[in-house]
């Protein structure tokens, strides 16, 4: 595994806890990419249950949380069965929490999914015939994740991961866990990610909470369309939800943010996500 995903997939301890990081951004900006503590709740479960694969994510965020913190983490064990297992991962900086998530997991079955109700997969350029467009930065992710931006609104963009990653499921579940909050504070509310928050063009706004659920097992080391849309502002706050799409049209995962898009300024401090 590379030095740079190896920061978000801790080695989880006998007694449940374990160690990690926040990884230091490409362009410089203090503000963590949010994603990577999905990623790091995910892989976590993963080692736990290791029979099972994830099904759902549903993460918090309670507090910013600066770029190349150590992160003191503790998963707990909500339900076990053979069929379907839940935990709870909690993350803490300097002892204060930061993050909160429930995962969800199932143990895999080899039975055969309808697809009469299947969405359409948006008819987009392929990722060899995208232009690299830089519609909005994307250095923040830049050395986990190679995009390709197709449009703006919606958001669309053909991603993969930057660097390989192990052939187990389970990192290529949390990097997907990961690769899901790219850009989603703009597409909630586009009109106030026009702001940004400092000179490393982030858009003003603060993730409250991400939820995932994942459809087939994903390969975030290929090509994946992130296609997502605001579907709701009002009062500050504004939700977005996107899907994810494999480059063979299916739907690999869906998932929804929901973010304070016009936080007042001490919201939006050195360290906010």
């Amino acid at each position: 595994m590379t030095e740079t995903w190896s920061q978000v997939f801790p080695t989880v301890k006998v007694d449940d806890e374990f160690v990690a990081s926040a990884p230091l951004r490409a362009d410089g900006s203090p503000r963590s990419f949010g994603g990577h503590l999905t990623a790091i709740a995910v892989s976590a479960a993963g080692q736990r249950f290791a029979s099972h694969l994830p099904h759902s994510v549903h993460g918090y965020y309670l507090r910013p949380v600066l770029s190349g913190s150590e992160i003191a983490g503790r998963l707990v064990v909500l339900g076990e069965g053979r069929q379907v297992s839940r935990c709870q991962v909690t993350l803490s900086v300097s002892g204060k929490l930061v993050y909160v998530a429930v995962v969800s997991l199932h143990a895999p079955q080899e039975i055969a999914t309808s697809d009469s109700d299947q969405l359409v997969v948006p008819a987009v350029p392929s990722p060899s015939e995208t232009e690299p467009l830089e519609l909005f930065p994307t250095a923040a992710t830049a050395a986990w994740f190679e995009q390709r931006p197709v449009s703006a609104e919606p958001m669309r963009i053909w991603v993969r991961s930057a660097q390989p990653l192990p052939a187990d499921p389970w990192t290529s579940y949390a990097a997907i866990a990961s690769m899901t909050d790219i850009g989603l504070v703009r597409a909630a509310d586009p009109a106030a990610a026009q702001d940004v928050s400092d000179e490393h063009g982030q858009p003003e706004g603060v993730t409250l909470e991400h939820a995932l659920w994942f459809h087939q097992r994903p390969d975030a080391a290929s090509w994946n369309l992130l296609d997502a849309t605001g579907i709701r502002s009002s009062d500050g706050r504004a939700l977005a939800q996107g899907r994810l799409w494999s480059q063979d049209g299916t739907l690999s995962a869906t998932f929804v943010q929901d973010v304070l898009a016009r936080p007042a300024k001490s919201q939006t401090m050195k360290g906010a996500k």
